[in-house]
């Protein structure tokens, strides 16, 4: 089977910064070692296994034009991107595209080859746009069971395949600092004064990792009037930015994760989670489809009804084992289990 992979190009590949270019490097190594028959459709300065073509030479942030530029703009340079994978459909038997509001109008138009679509990002507009493009030839694959009942009132092909990681590169610690984590951005959705607020009530030490997103007004208000004054306290410390291959060290040490979000129908499934298991690290929750979904309660971690049962729970992580996590990682997020499923889903939607 002849698959064109059409990549992320905001950035080269591999980086650390997109999580979107994360999860298809992942995958696109997967899928390298079990079907060799591989297009990759990226920028020029991309190292990817398979056959690579392009149309941009270099990763679209660094272009003054597509910085500048807004967002329909912005948008025109992405369909350009697919639209010049779709010229080179003779060595290409099915898609798999990681362009999903920019890319779908242009794979609908394509009916000779079928396209697998994966949603990385949840927001209103792509669901406006996708209940016009319920046709046979265009598949999609969401990454938890939650936002996939969602997509299900819109159309008709959705699957559910989760995120892998490389695990042979990710190794698991049983010793523990005493310190919780936080790590994603530091939006309401996320709940990030939820983790301050049972930390500083359990006298826990909380570390930080992620950027505020103040180039929206709503989530700069949150930053300002509910997160910066809660950084003040000795017991909470705060990192912006840390190399990805040095987060790990982060999740490793940790005693838990703490994942507190509010709102799960704003995220595809979040990183975090996986990697934390991976590295032998429980995650705290407040309860909700999603998480029920990536973390077993009492397991590889706790599922709270509230905050003040999730600060609770940062007494009792002792009782959960680094090996349970680590097992429950390799059984349903690894990146050759991710690429077993992706394949199987693009030799039906093939057929």
């Amino acid at each position: 089977m002849k698959i064109g992979h059409i990549a992320p190009i905001n950035f080269n590949i591999p980086n650390g910064r997109s999580g979107p270019t994360q999860i298809f490097v992942n995958l696109n190594e997967g899928l390298a070692q079990i079907n060799p028959q591989l297009t990759v459709f990226a920028c020029k300065n991309s190292r990817v296994s398979g056959d690579l073509k392009y149309i941009f030479d270099c990763e679209l942030n660094s272009l003054p034009e597509f910085e500048r530029s807004d967002r329909m703009l912005r948008g025109l340079f992405l369909m350009e991107h697919v639209a010049q994978a779709y010229q080179d459909r003779q060595n290409v038997d099915i898609y798999l595209s990681h362009q999903s509001v920019w890319g779908v109008p242009v794979a609908s138009l394509i009916k000779d080859r079928p396209t697998v679509t994966i949603i990385h990002n949840i927001t209103p507009d792509l669901f406006r746009q996708l209940k016009h493009f319920n046709a046979p030839h265009l598949h999609f694959v969401c990454q938890s069971e939650a936002i996939a009942a969602v997509l299900r009132q819109q159309i008709d092909n959705v699957s559910v395949i989760h995120n892998g990681l490389d695990l042979q590169s990710i190794k698991p610690a049983a010793h523990k600092k005493d310190y919780f984590l936080y790590l994603g951005r530091l939006t309401a959705p996320k709940g990030l004064d939820i983790a301050i607020d049972i930390c500083l009530k359990k006298k826990k030490k909380l570390i930080i990792i992620g950027k505020p997103v103040l180039t929206e007004a709503e989530h700069a208000k949150y930053f300002q009037e509910e997160i910066e004054p809660r950084l003040k306290n000795e017991l909470i410390t705060y990192i912006p930015e840390v190399e990805h291959a040095k987060v790990y060290d982060f999740y490793r040490e940790a005693r838990a994760l703490i994942f507190p979000m509010r709102d799960y129908t704003r995220e595809c499934l979040p990183m975090t989670v996986p990697e934390s298991l991976a590295c032998g690290t429980p995650v705290l929750s407040l309860k909700n489809p999603l998480s029920r979904e990536i973390i077993t309660d009492g397991k590889t971690g706790f599922l709270a009804e509230s905050s003040e049962e999730l600060a609770d729970d940062l007494d009792k992580v002792d009782e959960l084992k680094p090996q349970d996590c680590r097992a429950a990682a390799e059984k349903e997020f690894s990146r050759e289990v991710m690429a077993q499923r992706y394949r199987q889903l693009l030799e039906r939607s093939a057929k």
